[in-house]
């Protein structure tokens, strides 16, 4: 009988190299089959408990990050009565959802919050051909919100995240509902459905989509908003869509504008995506990056997420139109200085982030603007 190889270590996950069972009788073999099975190394089963708990304290992290900012909605046109889920973008009550779930010229809009309570709504846009539908509340506070991630980043096989009003579970219940998956497709939709008219670039995954599900967060690790779950699918693939965040990043206007380097025209590329917040008449505005271009100046400088950008080239920053202006002026081929906070305290975090008392300094190197 032949000799076979063995690990060399303990913590090594190779398996004995199986005999050749064409050589023996079927009996033999189905007996040499069963004994092999009880000799396999423990340490795979070992990793694969160690994996499916490091992801299941993920998902309850995020959970415990992201959920309070998930709203139940109902809305009425004429007596038609309309059910979903929206989720908080902006701390002041700023609502994103489905045109689904709030169409124009809805009334009546009731946000179900997490604890119970029940406040009303606003229509402050609606663009139906994108699914779009962004609602105020009344009821001014301080609300806890999801920050805008970067979806021309997703890729395929990555962990996504999907919370929502599941068959009304925030109405009905006070509960907001999760589920967890993968993005298994990017592609485009060419047709729309009764419900869904809505045609063009989708991110596919497989966290379930129930009803009422329409106007949900898809989430990234980060629960940073990649998408907004939609009512189109593909009847090849019968899975959930979203919408990608970057295609209703425009959509937001004055209401939360947005500017990216990769779309908008600057003096110079540096590769950022940027968000304003607050007001810019009395300078308490604030300019968040929400996404940075891989390999781009940013990138390569070390420049993070969530950062709060405060000067640029030597300007004081509080407005996407001060950005602008501060890499026009720019002296042509130079190295631009960057001054900017790292990420603040979020409110769909429970740890306060302690800031410093200086910014950071970062040194890019542009690219001319294409």
């Amino acid at each position: 009988m032949k000799n076979y190889d063995t690990p060399t270590h303990p913590s090594c996950f190779s398996f004995n190299r199986p005999p050749n069972l064409t050589q023996y009788g079927f009996w033999t073999s189905l007996w040499v089959l069963i004994i092999s099975f009880q000799f396999l190394p423990t340490d795979l089963l070992s990793l694969e408990m160690v994996t499916a708990k490091r992801v299941e304290n993920n998902v309850a992290r995020l959970y415990n990050q992201t959920a309070s900012a998930v709203v139940g909605i109902e809305s009425k046109v004429k007596e038609n009565m309309f059910l979903g889920t929206g989720v908080i973008i902006d701390p002041k009550g700023l609502v994103l959802t489905s045109v689904t779930v709030v169409p124009d010229k809805a009334r009546d809009i009731r946000i179900y919050l997490k604890g119970g309570k029940r406040v009303a709504a606003e229509i402050v846009k609606v663009v139906t051909e994108k699914e779009f539908s962004l609602v105020r509340i009344k009821t001014k506070g301080d609300y806890p919100f999801l920050r805008l991630g970067d979806s021309d980043t997703v890729k395929l096989g990555q962990p996504s995240i999907t919370l929502g009003n599941a068959f009304m579970s925030i109405v009905r219940d006070d509960h907001v509902c999760i589920n967890s998956g993968i993005i298994s497709g990017i592609y485009k939709l060419n047709s729309g459905r009764s419900e869904s008219k809505y045609t063009g670039k989708v991110i596919e995954t497989t966290t379930l989509v129930n009803d009422y599900m329409d106007g949900s967060p898809l989430i990234d690790k980060n629960g940073r908003i990649i998408g907004m779950l939609s009512l189109n699918y593909s009847t090849r693939r019968w899975l959930g869509t979203a919408v990608p965040i970057n295609i209703l990043k425009p959509l937001f206007g004055k209401y939360r504008p947005w500017h990216s380097d990769r779309i908008h025209k600057t003096a110079v590329y540096l590769g950022l995506d940027l968000t304003e917040k607050g007001d810019v008449l009395d300078q308490k505005s604030q300019l968040i990056i929400d996404g940075i271009s891989a390999g781009s100046p940013a990138s390569r400088a070390g420049i993070a997420l969530g950062s709060r950008i405060v000067k640029v080239a030597g300007k004081v920053i509080h407005s996407i139109a001060d950005y602008k202006k501060a890499l026009k002026e720019a002296p042509s081929g130079k190295k631009i200085v960057i001054e900017a906070y790292p990420l603040e305290k979020s409110s769909s975090s429970t740890q306060e982030i302690k800031m410093p008392e200086e910014p950071r300094v970062f040194t890019l190197q542009p690219w001319l603007s294409f």
